[in-house]
């Protein structure tokens, strides 16, 4: 039985709704076993769970990382230590631990790469730019404890590009209030909507429903306001998305 983790956003309830949602149409939910761990989700499986697609899909959802078990007598630092142990390659292996291991848990992984002769940087965890900028989903790795488990991070929410439709989309209003784009996301994501669907928003505002529709390929999208000044922002920033 293969585990994978879900790193939930702030919204905890909402967020492990969504991925119950998107689940309902990529995999039978009878083949699945989910377990709440304070702010993750963690699910068992038997076959292979489609993360890379998860990863760009939810917007309640900070990172996906699968289970490293490289003995059940090992404790999970144990695991990590000699999962980096053994997929270190021949130059500096890096590394971070995500709360609520510390860096003092860092410099005793360190410690014993030095023992069995794997050269390795310790990086302190702040946020997602630090995998991120770190290349650390794909060399090295950032690592995390849930329950009595050891994860790697393979996913990571491309939280760049929501922060740039939210803050560089030429048409904001913040006195008429605007949703944020994760928010959008996951409830677009709530609705079930089938690419092929029609998603109408009677209230569109600035356009944050309309343009998150269009991310993940909704086909038919359609978007209606009281107010022409919104009418204009929805129109506005729905083609400033299509060029970028």
């Amino acid at each position: 039985m293969k585990r994978t983790i879900f790193i939930l956003g702030r919204e905890t309830a909402i967020a492990e709704a969504e991925i119950h949602a998107l689940l309902h149409r990529l995999a039978p939910e009878s083949d699945l076993t989910f377990t709440r761990l304070g702010d993750a989700l963690q699910i068992e499986h038997k076959t292979d769970l489609p993360t890379e697609h998860l990863a760009r899909e939810l917007g309640g959802t900070q990172y996906i990382a699968e289970s490293i078990i490289e003995d059940e007598k090992f404790t999970p630092l144990e695991n990590i230590q000699s999962h980096i142990t053994t997929h270190a390659g021949e130059g500096k292996t890096l590394f971070t631990l995500l709360p609520p291991l510390t860096e003092r848990d860092g410099l005793t992984i360190k410690k014993y790469l030095r023992e069995h002769a794997v050269r390795a940087r310790f990086i302190p965890y702040h946020n997602t730019a630090t995998i991120l900028h770190n290349n650390l989903r794909t060399e090295g790795g950032a690592y995390l404890i849930r329950g009595n488990t050891a994860y790697r991070i393979n996913q990571i929410q491309d939280f760049e590009s929501f922060a740039t439709r939210d803050m560089e989309k030429p048409r904001r209003n913040a006195k008429r209030g605007m949703l944020p784009p994760k928010l959008a996301r996951i409830l677009i994501n709530l609705s079930l909507i089938e690419k092929h669907h029609t998603l109408l928003d009677p209230f569109c505002g600035s356009g944050t429903l309309l343009m998150e529709a269009a991310e993940i390929g909704v086909t038919h999208i359609c978007g209606s306001d009281k107010s022409p000044d919104a009418v204009y922002d929805s129109q506005q920033n729905m083609g400033w998305l299509s060029e970028h």
